[in-house]
């Protein structure tokens, strides 16, 4: 298993990214996440899909994650936190990193 040093993560885990990611889905996110982007730009060089953003206000921190897939050649759409439920029912599953108080992290899918 190999840690990458930038990030702080295992990058045999983004080896399961064609597992879990299959072509012409509708991925959603929140936020940004190293862990998340790079889960998905590694999925994306076998498969084509779809990431919606939502830009997690009021840090706006999904303005970067949206500009860093979107410069990573998957086609990314940008949302406001309050437009999400009127594209859920195209959403095929979510991912969001989230870091716990006590250090923890997790990694969501709905």
């Amino acid at each position: 298993s190999g840690i990458n040093a930038e990030y702080g993560v295992d990058l045999t885990s983004f080896m399961m990214a064609l597992d879990h990611i299959h072509a012409n889905e509708v991925i959603l996110t929140y936020g940004h996440s190293n862990t998340v982007r790079e889960f998905l730009l590694h999925g994306h060089k076998k498969r084509a899909f779809r990431v919606v953003v939502c830009e997690s206000g009021p840090s706006l921190k999904g303005h970067v994650m949206a500009k860093e897939l979107s410069d990573g050649g998957i086609e990314t759409t940008l949302i406001t936190d309050s437009a999400a439920f009127a594209i859920i029912h195209a959403v095929n599953k979510g991912y969001h990193r989230h870091t716990h108080d006590n250090g923890g992290r997790s990694t969501t899918s709905p």
